[in-house]
């Protein structure tokens, strides 16, 4: 698509703020992505995965009670390089030892648990309102 396009869809205030070299690279980037019925089809993929994020919650709040939403930030604090699966499983041991010390918040026992999953301690006992 060349420029001329592309302003069609800007404003007055937009288009005054691209220099020559500007309006070059944004034809040059917009030409550059994929067609449109690329994002159809990764839309319809990822139609099965609707609604994962409400499923989990309610498992979440459904096994943990409580404490869902401690649970769901230890799963958050792990590694996004790592498969859910693992994640999971890492959660659960730390949540079970933290549960196994009586819930404590104290610096110590956070450590002790973040160290256990490699982590840096997120919670500073004196800054939570968990108990």
């Amino acid at each position: 698509m060349i420029y001329t396009k592309i302003a069609e869809l800007l404003t007055d205030g937009e288009k005054f703020k691209l220099n020559a070299s500007a309006r070059a690279g944004l034809a040059k980037r917009f030409n550059a992505l994929p067609e449109d019925d690329m994002y159809i089809a990764s839309a319809r993929t990822g139609e099965v995965k609707r609604g994962w994020y409400r499923n989990a919650r309610e498992a979440l709040q459904g096994n943990f009670g409580d404490d869902a939403e401690l649970m769901a930030d230890i799963i958050a604090s792990l590694s996004p390089q790592q498969s859910v699966r693992l994640n999971l499983i890492m959660s659960l041991q730390i949540y079970g030892e933290w549960l196994a010390r009586g819930r404590a918040l104290d610096n110590k026992t956070l450590g002790k648990l973040a160290r256990r999953a490699d982590l840096a301690c997120p919670y500073r006992a004196e800054n939570s309102t968990r108990s």
